[in-house]
């Protein structure tokens, strides 16, 4: 096989694998990115996960996975005046088992 179509079979792999493994994945560094910057507002989350993977999610997906984080009480919510406007934002931090959650994942990931 030239090395055009081989190339061509294995990002066609690695795209098929990202799109199977990216809810997961999105998990671990969404947990990452807050765990790096709490408390942190929503806005800096999209962008750190931008950022590390070069993925793009939906504002409507980002609040979406945040909220299912913060019903598995791995994540709080607050919200604080923002910087700039002063109008509310949304911040987050880990919790507690939100931190040893993160742990124990990235300790299990195989590298």
């Amino acid at each position: 096989m030239p090395d055009s179509e081989e190339d061509e079979l294995v990002d066609e792999l690695v795209r098929a694998w990202v799109e199977v493994h990216k809810k997961s994945a999105t998990t671990v560094v969404l947990l990452r990115s807050i765990a790096d910057a709490a408390p942190v507002a929503t806005s800096a989350i999209a962008e750190a996960l931008a950022d590390r993977t070069g993925w793009e999610i939906t504002e409507r997906g980002l609040y979406r996975t945040l909220r299912r984080l913060r019903g598995l009480g791995l994540v709080t919510v607050r919200e604080e005046p923002g910087h700039r406007t002063g109008a509310p934002r949304h911040v987050y931090e880990l919790t507690g088992r939100g931190d040893d959650y993160l742990h124990r994942i990235e300790e299990a990931q195989i590298t």
